[in-house]
């Protein structure tokens, strides 16, 4: 099957869930989320899905059984989809890159948008556990978890930039931009 895939990556809050959203409903894109795999994971465990457990999980595995496991996991996961165009929300490690550049038609798209404005979209949300009374050193502090820390350095690299700090409209404008550009 020729597929294209759509990696994406960008620090805590910068729109990923946002732009995924956007190209799913564009594409009918399948999505392949990171995130899910440990919260399955998580949830089985009866414990509690906040960013610490999250990360600690993430390590745990990558320490256990190598550092592209997850990524693998999803690779296979993406191999047995009918959809010829895929997403993958949340890459965070250089390893994961290379796993997917395995695919013929990778792109890594990187979100990236200003500190103040990721902390008052993750305290809006409230999406995992704690984030809403969240304060800005402890954002910052997340910031510098393991799972964490290759973000800006793969996003150096990624194929696509978007920069979310505006509107709606424009970030769509950024994404069509940038679709054109990577599918048939």
């Amino acid at each position: 099957m020729n597929r294209t895939v759509i990696g994406l990556v960008g620090e805590l809050a910068s729109g990923k869930g946002t732009v995924a959203e956007y190209i799913q409903k564009k594409t009918h894109a399948s999505q392949a989320r990171f995130s899910q795999l440990l919260l399955d994971v998580l949830n089985r465990l009866a414990l509690k899905t906040n960013r610490e457990n999250f990360s600690a999980l993430a390590q745990a595995l990558r320490k256990t059984f190598g550092k592209d496991v997850i990524g693998k996991a999803l690779k296979n996961d993406i191999a047995h989809l009918k959809e010829t165009v895929t997403l993958i929300d949340g890459i965070r490690i250089k390893q994961d890159v290379e796993t997917f550049r395995q695919f013929k038609k990778f792109s890594v798209i990187y979100v990236t948008a200003d500190e103040k404005i990721r902390y008052n979209r993750m305290k809006n949300r409230g999406e995992k556990a704690g984030e809403r009374e969240m304060t800005f050193r402890q954002f910052l502090k997340q910031q510098k978890l393991p799972t964490e820390r290759q973000i800006k350095a793969i996003g150096g690299k990624a194929d696509f930039t978007v920069t979310n700090n505006g509107t709606l409209k424009e970030l769509h404008a950024q994404i069509d931009a940038i679709l054109t550009k990577i599918l048939p």
